[in-house]
């Protein structure tokens, strides 16, 4: 599989209706990596941005929710986490 610019995977994740943020996860030492919320109980969504981005993310439960995210895809340096 070709390996995607983090770029091209927050764009890809927008327009399928998920709204990306920066995320930095256990043992990340402040690195902030590419994630998505879900809503509890929505695996579906889940495999849907597992799809989109191409590798099985990590979790971190929120309470109400779930995180999403990929460790190994640095948040894009100039990207605006809350773009409409």
């Amino acid at each position: 599989m070709k390996t995607k610019k983090p770029e091209t995977i927050v764009q890809r994740l927008r327009k399928h209706a998920f709204e990306p943020r920066s995320y930095s996860g256990r043992g990340m030492f402040g690195k902030s990596c590419v994630g998505v919320y879900i809503a509890r109980g929505d695996e579906a969504s889940v495999r849907d941005a597992e799809r989109i981005v191409g590798a099985v993310a990590t979790r971190d439960s929120l309470g109400r929710g779930t995180i999403a995210y990929w460790p190994s895809i640095e948040w894009p340096a100039g990207e605006d986490e809350n773009h409409d």
